[in-house]
């Protein structure tokens, strides 16, 4: 399946708070679409509402959700997660 598109600018302020609109745009591979079932047991933010809640390995996503180890660091200053990815641009 295709990676899902979401507008970078309709995302809740705690992602856009962490995640640069290019980064997002790397992030959206893991994102877990509403009605799949979740695939690792970790933190996700829910892209709607903006809500971190622990999801089980099993359990049927109840919204579009990023895994928070997604997020970066510093208010998306900090692009070492994206490095193998996407060559830092200054």
């Amino acid at each position: 399946m295709a990676p899902i598109r979401l507008n970078y600018r309709t995302l809740p302020e705690t992602v856009r708070n962490n995640l640069t609109e290019h980064q997002f745009e790397l992030a959206s591979v893991d994102i877990v679409e509403e009605g799949e079932i979740i695939p690792e047991t970790t933190e996700y933010i829910d892209l709607a509402s903006g809500v971190r809640k622990i999801h089980h390995w099993g359990e049927v996503a109840p919204g579009n959700l990023l895994p928070t180890h997604d997020l970066s660091g510093a208010r998306g200053k900090d692009d070492s997660q994206w490095q193998d990815y996407w060559p830092v641009h200054e």
